[in-house]
């Protein structure tokens, strides 16, 4: 694809007087993992809400694969994302939600073997009947990631993917990853957490108070 996955130009976000985002600018490559990087009420959240065109900046312009997300629909669907907060629904089954996921986002239903495949990889597979109100949070969150599994995105945001995952959880969505960006993804990864695994990384950026103050480009740059 032609055009970069995801570009700030220039972006800042006020709410009323308040000055969210601050002259934010950057752009990222297909085929790269890169984590965003910064404390609570850095801006990392309103960030995401960009990309996911969500919200519109006040000055600057955002695009995703050269489209602005918050006019173009079209620009959205190459996105698939783990919010901070799960974006399951709690009274269907695990294997429902996922059913839901898959017609809302590629307009069909799969086979069933690719639904068990993928909650076998997640560790959901006995689970699969269960209602998703029955799960604690590192299982919902689990079946976030095999979201992402089940439906491929070319683009994928991830906002604090780590928290509630156990040491094995994280596993599987640090292999999810770089399976994703080997095949030519993008991934772009926000969290504050400084001991999440950090072999999937190409970059960081780093945000403070609104603004973009350092950008590391080395391979394994946590390290």
């Amino acid at each position: 694809m032609k055009d970069k996955p995801i570009e700030f130009n220039n972006v800042t976000k006020k709410y009323g007087n308040k000055k969210i985002l601050d002259n934010v600018t950057f752009a990222l490559d297909w085929q790269s993992c890169t984590w965003l990087a910064g404390s609570n009420g850095s801006g990392k959240s309103t960030v995401i809400k960009h990309i996911l065109g969500l919200v519109k900046p006040t000055t600057g312009s955002v695009l995703v694969t050269g489209l602005d997300p918050y006019y173009c629909s079209s620009a959205r669907r190459y996105i698939g994302f783990i919010l901070d907060k799960d974006g399951v629904d709690p009274l269907l089954s695990t294997l429902d939600n996922l059913v839901f996921y898959t017609k809302l986002y590629i307009g069909r239903k799969l086979h069933g073997e690719d639904y068990n495949l993928v909650l076998n990889r997640v560790g959901l597979f006995e689970y699969k009947n269960a209602l998703v109100k029955t799960l604690s949070a590192g299982m919902k969150k689990r079946l976030e990631i095999a979201k992402l599994l089940i439906c491929k995105p070319r683009i994928i945001i991830c906002d604090e993917p780590f928290s509630f995952l156990d040491k094995q959880g994280a596993e599987i969505l640090v292999d999810v990853l770089k399976e994703y960006v080997a095949a030519g993804a993008c991934a772009f990864v926000s969290t504050h957490e400084i001991n999440c695994p950090n072999d999937v990384f190409d970059q960081k950026i780093e945000i403070l108070h609104g603004c973009l103050v350092s950008r590391k480009m080395n391979k394994r740059c946590l390290r």
